[in-house]
């Protein structure tokens, strides 16, 4: 757990830095800019984290062990394709609500791209992009959540052994003290 956890503590600041960039890149440079430089990088490690590293986690999943790796591998996978999706969005916004659209979304703490480019898609009455939105969050807390779950369960195992082990030389030391 120990690499593991600044890996992820890492991965959050590069999206957050990776959206700025993408945010403003985007107002500045429009949508050709958007689509060159951000949307086909982020595409690609999009595929890489579904093609690589959701099956690994599944393949670490069975043993015991190596369940907390899995929980994070699928933790950063879905903080990875919630980024595609986040800048999937922000393109699609540009599209129909155009730059005002992409800054009240972005002024809505930054997620707020998602969920107003579904509200505009429901406006527009683009229903697939619509259902694939939701489609896709669901995908994505679901995948975030089971990652979560699986980490509790890591740490609650961990802590377990720790309480006993203390209960274990605490009565050693108690006994050590009884004896004459």
């Amino acid at each position: 757990m120990t690499i593991v956890a600044p890996f992820g503590q890492w991965l959050d600041v590069i999206l957050v830095l990776m959206a700025v960039v993408a945010f403003f890149g985007s107002l500045l440079g429009g949508l050709d800019w958007l689509q060159e430089w951000v949307l086909q990088p982020v595409t690609l490690f999009g595929l890489i984290s579904l093609a690589a590293l959701i099956p690994l986690s599944l393949v670490f999943l069975p043993f015991r062990t190596m369940r907390g790796l899995a929980g994070s591998l699928l933790t950063y996978s879905s903080h990875i394709l919630g980024f595609w999706l986040w800048v999937g969005c922000l393109g699609d916004l540009m599209l129909r609500w155009g730059r005002p659209g992409a800054i009240a979304g972005f002024l809505a703490g930054g997620v707020g791209v998602v969920p107003f480019d579904f509200i505009a898609a429901l406006i527009q009455r683009d229903w697939l992009m619509a259902v694939s939105t939701a489609v896709i969050v669901v995908i994505v807390w679901i995948m975030r959540m089971s990652g979560v779950f699986l980490i509790a369960g890591i740490l609650r195992r961990i802590e377990a052994a720790m309480a006993f082990k203390a209960d274990r030389e605490a009565e050693q030391a108690d006994n050590a003290l009884a004896e004459p």
